[in-house]
């Protein structure tokens, strides 16, 4: 029997002592679209206060089924205290990823054995193999579900708040 994934939230990562160096998957948005960054490490900065994803992959699926894999040398989160909203960024926020979120956005820890699977999807463009993967993995996350095996969906205030900034804000 398989154990249940370990979740954080970034606002837990900010405040532990140390970087978390194992394989996991941030979510970063669950319908329309879905969108995750893969990595292998992340940890608190402090000073500005703010959480690093070091090397990591975003897997985006759009809305129309476009499937988009990016590289990143540095994701940076932070919660935006005028809009409160935590918002991630590659480019020290000046154009954040599709939808921040009032719900702190979510790390689910992934077994190596999963993330070598996903590493291979990955690099065989196989994305259904990989979203299958992830969203099986999510799915038993508190709060998450997927009531079909081509959806997943999140708590209400979970990366929904594109529509908070201005009409002219560039997101990827």
């Amino acid at each position: 029997m398989k154990t249940k994934p370990r979740s954080l939230t970034v606002d837990q990562v900010a405040s532990l002592p140390s970087a978390i160096e194992q394989p996991f998957a941030l979510i970063l948005e669950i319908g329309p679209a879905f969108s995750v960054l893969i990595g292998r490490r992340i940890e608190a900065d402090r000073k500005p206060a703010q959480v690093v994803v070091e090397d990591s992959t975003q897997l985006r699926l759009t809305e129309h089924g476009e499937a988009i894999i990016r590289r990143y040398p540095a994701i940076r989160i932070r919660r935006d205290e005028s809009l409160a909203l935590w918002v991630a960024s590659p480019d020290h926020f000046e154009t954040p990823f599709s939808q921040p979120s009032a719900d702190p956005y979510v790390l689910l820890t992934l077994p190596q054995e999963e993330a070598s699977l996903l590493e291979k999807f990955l690099c065989r463009q196989s994305i259904d193999d990989a979203f299958e993967l992830l969203r099986r993995e999510i799915a038993k996350l508190p709060a998450f579900y997927s009531p079909s095996e081509d959806e997943l969906r999140a708590p209400e205030q979970y990366a929904s708040a594109k529509g908070r900034f201005a009409i002219d804000q560039c997101f990827l």
